[in-house]
């Protein structure tokens, strides 16, 4: 890391946020439009957003979609901070160069995904559409306090709509490219003065995959997806709710499974670039299924000043996929998986309510997590591979908040968790039909304690800054891929301490804009990397990184018409201690060899680029047959790399994506017509160096259009 490059990043953000921070605090008028108020439950209580202490982006149901959001790993258009990578469903999330890059099963991810307030260890979240979604909820930085272990980078809280004694509905049909057909309906009403319930369907079928075989007799499938929710509010009384949710969800499809080898690169099998971005000739099936089913009981009673909360929940994933993994027409790598996945939680929680001096929230955290290879097999020339893993994971965690107002314009943050963790895990390995090795137990224990210390000051009544230290912990794992070599010993846990300064100005141009910034130091200790390697994915400790950066949000409403958003993100990473071992192309020019041991110390981290934006534009016209409502948002971001040894990259690329609707005068009918990557931007969501098949990517989607009507009534 160049330490003069870093303190001009971090000078010209600091400048900047500070410069837009005083001109929009003296740039005040008067305007009989506003920005609407932004509630979110980040501290597990409902707040305004410009009034919480954190890195939050907080995007409604509605402006997804208008910015053409989809599902999680979308959200890279609209989040500027945010990586995804995302192959078969397993979405591997990155957020301020923090993450985890193995999708593996019993690999919790390092910035953890909450739905309802119930916490989903399984890193194939998102694979269903983005229905009835209220607004999404994205936390920047460590929050091992409130939230636990594996939200070191942050948390995606994604949060549904519930039930309402208003009786409302929709139904959604859609039709996109490549014979895309989508419909949906969201229906609420209440059944009794005390009962309400609501149901979520949707169904997506890509009849035909935006990537080809030039293979006869084999077929991409495209992408076929379907979701329901349901939910049942009871409240007996103002003081008292209960509400049940279930779901069900399956996916199937390869859109981002097959692969191709980069330009220029041979695989072990000599085979090489086709010529075509999405023309990847495999030969063995490639293909991915997927189902999830959960339910849960939230519960509130509320005590005097203090409110209980109990909430309870269950799920249970299924996984297999099939990978052509060498990326040709040849015999070289298969593979295929069954992944069984099952997970129980329960949190109780007691909160102070009102206005108080001192506002305080307490509570237990009790999971059990099961995850598993069902007979995982490697083909190779000559090899076949058969493999089971299963690791169960038990955690517990105790923790408290407390924000003391001090003054009326000045507060103090005080936050303490306890979190424990046992893990087991059982592997069995056949080569050729024999034991490679005999079956093998293991267990181990992690704990940690995390901690946020805060303070915040409304240095007027439109600008408030805070300044916080906070840890976050990830718990440790066994290899559960490693075939080559029997799961004894863990890896242990990371730990991220980071220290953030930042500002929220809000009611400006009369409560017309608002701008909020930050500026974070991480000290990485212990994170977990992986490895591609012929004896499986391998996991391993790099000893240390260190990130820092600086982040920009705007939204204005320039006019009663016009509404522009922006964010900026800036990064600058480096390994500050890690030899490891990596891929690189083999001396014979066909395929890779392990390389080992090679230093990446003053490497970058993976997918973590210098700097990243965003930025939205929403007109509406009204008219006497209906509003008619354009959206455009473009998104882009710089280079960055693939692996640690930064030698595999992406280069920049940018996304522009459009809208343009109809809404009748009744708001019962609307119509619109869209666009996504509408400049046919070619970029990879996955790039690996496989030992054996080279460098290959799996490519991302191309442009795509279509049309979407929907019916109120």
């Amino acid at each position: 890391m160049n330490n003069n490059t870093t303190h001009r990043k971090l000078t010209a953000a600091a400048t900047t946020c500070a410069l837009l921070a005083s001109a929009g605090a003296a740039a005040q008028g008067g305007s009989s439009y506003q920005l609407e108020e932004i509630i979110v439950t980040a501290t597990k209580r409902a707040q305004n957003i410009q009034d919480v202490p954190i890195s939050i982006q907080s995007l409604s149901g509605d402006s997804l979609k208008k910015r053409g959001v989809e599902a999680l790993p979308d959200l890279i258009a609209v989040v500027p901070s945010i990586n995804f990578g995302n192959q078969g469903g397993s979405n591997t999330i990155i957020l301020r160069g923090v993450g985890t890059l193995g999708g593996t099963v019993g690999n919790e991810p390092s910035v953890a995904t909450y739905v309802d307030g119930v916490y989903n260890p399984n890193p194939r979240v998102g694979v269903s559409a983005l229905q009835d979604i209220e607004r999404i909820e994205v936390l920047k930085g460590p929050q091992g306090t409130l939230f636990g272990r594996n939200s070191t980078g942050g948390l995606i809280h994604i949060i549904t709509k519930d039930p309402t004694q208003e009786p409302e509905a929709r139904i959604r049909m859609g039709y996109s490219s490549f014979d895309t057909i989508e419909g949906g309906f969201y229906g609420s009403t209440g059944l009794t003065d005390t009962l309400a319930a609501n149901l979520s369907v949707s169904y997506k079928n890509n009849d035909e995959s935006y990537i080809d075989n030039p293979l006869p007799g084999h077929e991409y499938l495209g992408d076929k997806d379907s979701f329901y929710r349901a939910k049942l509010l009871y409240t007996p009384s103002e003081t008292t709710s209960a509400k049940i949710t279930a779901y069900y969800g399956d996916y199937e499809g390869s859109s981002n499974l097959p692969r191709q080898m980069l330009p220029g690169v041979f695989s072990a099998t000599n085979r090489t670039y086709t010529g075509d971005w999405f023309d990847l000739a495999n030969d063995f099936p490639t293909y991915f299924e997927y189902t999830t089913k959960g339910v849960s009981l939230d519960l509130t009673h509320q005590i005097g000043a203090v409110e209980l909360t109990s909430i309870t929940a269950w799920k249970e994933d299924t996984g297999f996929n099939s990978v052509d993994g060498d990326g040709s027409d040849q015999v070289g790598q298969h593979s295929n998986a069954s992944t069984p996945a099952e997970a129980f939680t329960q949190e109780l929680r007691l909160a102070s309510t009102g206005e108080n001096r001192v506002d305080w929230i307490l509570g237990l955290f009790y999971s059990e997590i099961n995850a598993e290879y069902d007979n995982l097999k490697i083909y190779q020339p000559g090899v076949f591979v058969e493999s089971w893993a299963k690791q169960d994971t038990t955690g517990w965690g105790i923790f408290g908040e407390a924000n003391w107002h001090v003054t009326d314009k000045t507060s103090l943050i005080l936050g303490l968790r306890h979190s424990e963790d046992e893990q087991e895990i059982s592997t069995y390995t056949e080569l050729n039909g024999n034991p490679r090795f005999p079956q093998t137990d293991a267990d181990d224990d992690f704990s940690k304690l995390t901690y946020r210390v805060g303070l915040q000051h409304d240095i007027t009544d439109n600008l408030m800054a805070y300044a916080t230290v906070s840890r976050g912990y990830k718990t440790g794992l066994f290899n559960a891929v490693a075939v080559g070599a029997p799961a004894t010993t863990a890896l242990e846990p990371e730990v991220l301490d980071a220290y953030e300064i930042g500002f929220k100005a809000s009611g400006l141009l009369d409560s017309r804009m608002t701008i909020n910034g930050a500026l974070f130091y991480y000290d990485y200790q212990d994170l977990q990397v992986t490895t591609i390697a012929v004896a499986g994915v391998l996991g391993a400790n790099a000893a240390a990184a260190t990130v820092y950066g600086g982040e920009l949000e705007l939204n204005l409403q320039a006019t009663e018409r016009l509404n522009i958003t922006a964010g900026l993100s800036v990064l600058d990473t480096e390994f500050d201690t890690y030899v490891g071992s990596t891929n690189r192309p083999a001396p014979s020019g066909l395929g890779n060899a392990a390389v080992r041991p090679v230093d990446f110390s003053g490497n970058s981290l993976v997918r973590a680029p210098d700097y990243s934006f965003t930025s939205a534009i929403n007109y509406v016209v009204p008219t006497s047959a209906g509003e008619i409502a354009f959206s455009l948002n473009y998104f882009h971001t710089d280079d960055f790399y693939w692996n640690e040894d930064n030698r595999l990259s992406e280069s920049a690329y940018g996304l522009l994506n459009a809208e343009i609707a109809w809404t009748d005068p009744s708001e019962k009918y609307k119509i619109s017509l869209w666009g996504r990557n509408i400049t046919d931007e070619k970029y990879s969501t996955l790039t690996t160096d496989n030992p054996t098949t080279g460098d290959n990517y799996v490519p991302g989607k191309p442009a795509w259009y279509g049309f979407n009507a929907e019916y109120r009534f």
